[in-house]
């Protein structure tokens, strides 16, 4: 799985399920397969068996939420409910997460992501602030911690903290292309405003 051999490590890890049908270490990494793999439904069903086995273990919860927030993700809208299902799902396994392991990055990341993409309604960017600043004083240099929290800045409307975030996601990393695009949208836009 370390060297990206995917379909290796589910034929090896789904022989081992069968040996050891009792083992959660197995299903985490299965469900990490399948998720790297693209089947966001048997990650699911395999992360789900795997909860159930090991309820204590965050790293089970977090990749539970991750595979439902991706699920989430790439459902229509027009499959609402569907959606809106993945999406409580997600939530509710990545808070269980944090809650078992204050100090999971991951899990802090993920939910900034779903406060972030939540509809307009529930206004949830103070949340995903929240969780960004949680996840970087867990991980100071992680990137992509530092972009998001300048897509959250700049969605709220705080160009300038936007920027600031932006400008050390490029200082961690020169070559971060989403970074250098932000930035420069913003500069385009405030030379448009004269500004």
């Amino acid at each position: 799985l370390k060297e990206n051999k995917v379909e290796q490590s589910i034929r090896k890890l789904e022989g081992a399920l069968k040996n050891e049908p009792g083992n959660p270490l197995i299903y985490r990494y299965l469900g990490e397969a399948y998720l790297l793999n693209d089947n966001m439904d048997k990650a699911i069903e395999i992360l789900k068996e795997g909860v159930k086995l090991s309820s204590k273990s965050a790293d089970m919860h977090y990749y539970l939420g991750e595979a439902l927030r991706i699920k989430m993700e790439r459902t229509s809208w027009v499959h609402l409910y569907s959606k809106m299902s993945s999406g409580e799902g997600s939530w509710n396994e990545l808070s269980e997460a944090v809650r078992l392991d204050p100090k999971h990055f991951d899990a802090h990341f993920s939910l900034g992501l779903m406060y972030y993409y939540a509809p307009k309604c529930y206004k949830k960017t103070d949340d995903a602030i929240s969780e960004f600043k949680t996840a970087l004083e867990i991980k100071p240099d992680s990137t992509k911690a530092h972009y998001w929290l300048g897509e959250v800045y700049y969605k709220k409307g705080e160009e300038s903290l936007a920027i600031a975030a932006w400008e050390k996601t490029l200082k961690l990393d020169p070559k971060n292309m989403e970074a250098r695009d932000a930035l420069s949208k913003i500069m385009v836009k405030k030379r448009g405003q004269g500004k």
